[in-house]
């Protein structure tokens, strides 16, 4: 007997350390809200950052977690980032995320937007040894300053951005898996510098300058490595730019003298409708034709707003890297939604345009917007599947309810049921007792409430008891 406490006091002991660690060294930051609340350790744009710093240096064997929740995530303070160069010189740049050379996971879930195109002028990502792995994010819009930035007499001294959604420089090591990297500039992905970058995996487009750029890639000396499996790389546009004067490519090699370096790899990935494709091959653009490689319109769903999800005719379906197993067991699509762990698809008016998932006149919501959710974002908890009819209604039947009616930005807000923990009725983003049932009650006991409040919450067209139910069983406080 004596032996078996012991021994559970021991597991004790070890589980209660193991675990404690475990948390410490994963931070969840989440798009609104109150720090230190509903399981977010930190806020926005920002707090990836502030994740960042707050976490330790770690190893290539014990790498902490940032996990981003879904949502818009913007900034306006940039990071200023050290950028040193072989020879000695430091240049400040602005970035969204400077990696401190780290060992970190950054991991989206539910498809969170790092949006360059709401913020200030930076980079996106940026990184300068340790190593980091990169899964599950739209990163778009980053933004280059002036030319000015490029200019050998520019102030050094003076922060300024060029503006790749990824920039991977000196020794730094990044995988780069399941991520939709779309309108950056000077690049979708930008390795330089005995940076080491593996890219499985992703939808890379309508970037300038290239979708990858592999820089200094002719040189010894400097010589980084890439791996490109399964990707689709497309619709990459010229940057207009005095320094980089050859733009436009999927896959841009400065390598001059050859088409390629002995440590790449690039295989099963579509490269296709790049705006100079096949205009430099050997010098600066990568023509091979390598293992698997496509070339052909990859069928996107609606690409003009923002599904770059495949079509069932996508000849980049079934075609990946054989080795690489979608979720069912089939070979392997390319892009971000193949591979086992497939980016998510969250409709949201931070990734799409506001009228994509919006209340049509006919009181019904558009049929692209989420039907079935399961998942209660407030703490990340698997909760059960609320079916909903088919189209969702928009236009509540019994609007007697309301002091005024609802507008139709109102409208579409109710239609955008997947952005709220379910029950919550005010988007708040929690569901409480004494506020979501309370407006329940009033509504039903013939009371009138606000227009932005939504109380039917399983997008039936009416307020009966099957909501009152839903917020009953969801109720936080």
């Amino acid at each position: 007997m004596k032996k078996f406490l012991y021994f559970n006091f021991f597991l004790f002991l070890f589980l209660f350390f193991f675990l404690r660690s475990a948390y410490a060294n994963t931070k969840v930051v989440c798009p609104s809200g109150t720090a230190g609340q509903n399981g977010c350790d930190y806020i926005g744009g920002d707090g990836i950052q502030a994740a960042v710093d707050a976490l330790p240096q770690g190893s290539s064997t014990n790498k902490s977690k940032i996990i981003i929740k879904s949502g818009n995530y913007k900034r306006q303070n940039f990071t200023e980032f050290q950028l040193r160069y072989l020879d000695g010189r430091i240049m400040k740049r602005k970035c969204f995320i400077d990696t401190r050379e780290k060992f970190l996971i950054f991991e989206g879930e539910g498809m969170p937007v790092l949006n360059g195109a709401e913020s200030a002028n930076m980079s996106g990502f940026c990184a300068q040894g340790g190593e980091i792995e990169i899964k599950g994010l739209v990163i778009k819009g980053f933004k280059r300053d002036e030319e000015s930035c490029f200019d050998n007499d520019n102030d050094f001294r003076v922060p300024c951005s060029f503006g790749p959604g990824i920039f991977i420089k000196i020794r730094a090591k990044a995988t780069i898996t399941n991520n939709l990297i779309i309108g950056n500039d000077l690049s979708g992905i930008f390795v330089m510098d005995y940076a080491l970058a593996t890219v499985i995996n992703n939808t890379i487009s309508y970037n300038k300058l290239a979708g990858i750029n592999l820089y200094n890639c002719e040189d010894d000396r400097f010589n980084p490595s890439l791996a490109a499996i399964n990707n689709i790389i497309t619709n990459n546009l010229i940057l207009n730019s005095k320094i980089y004067k050859k733009s436009g490519f999927g896959i841009r090699l400065n390598c001059q003298t050859q088409n390629k370096s002995a440590n790449d790899t690039f295989a099963y990935n579509l490269i296709w409708g790049n705006e100079k494709e096949n205009t430099s091959c050997g010098v600066y653009e990568l023509c091979e034709n390598f293992t698997g490689r496509i070339g052909a319109d990859p069928q996107f769903v609606n690409p003009d707003d923002g599904d770059f999800r495949l079509k069932s005719n996508s000849p980049a379906i079934d075609t990946g890297d054989p080795a690489i197993k979608d979720q069912d067991g089939s070979r392997s699509d390319m892009g971000a939604w193949g591979g086992p762990n497939p980016l998510p698809f969250v409709l949201n008016d931070s990734y799409v345009q506001d009228w994509y998932c919006r209340c049509l006149s006919s009181g019904v919501c558009h049929n692209s917007c989420p039907v079935n959710i399961s998942r209660n974002y407030w703490n990340g908890a698997t909760a059960e599947n609320i079916s909903y009819t088919k189209p969702m209604k928009c236009g509540l039947n019994n609007n007697n309810i309301y002091l005024t009616s609802p507008n139709d930005n109102q409208k579409n807000q109710f239609c955008q049921r997947y952005l709220r923990p379910k029950g919550d009725v005010n988007g708040d983003g929690q569901v409480v007792f004494l506020i979501d049932y309370l407006y329940y009650v009033q509504a039903f006991s013939g009371g009138k409430v606000a227009s932005d409040i939504n109380l039917d919450v399983n997008g039936d067209g009416e307020v009966n008891p099957d909501d009152g139910t839903i917020i009953r069983g969801n109720i936080q406080q």
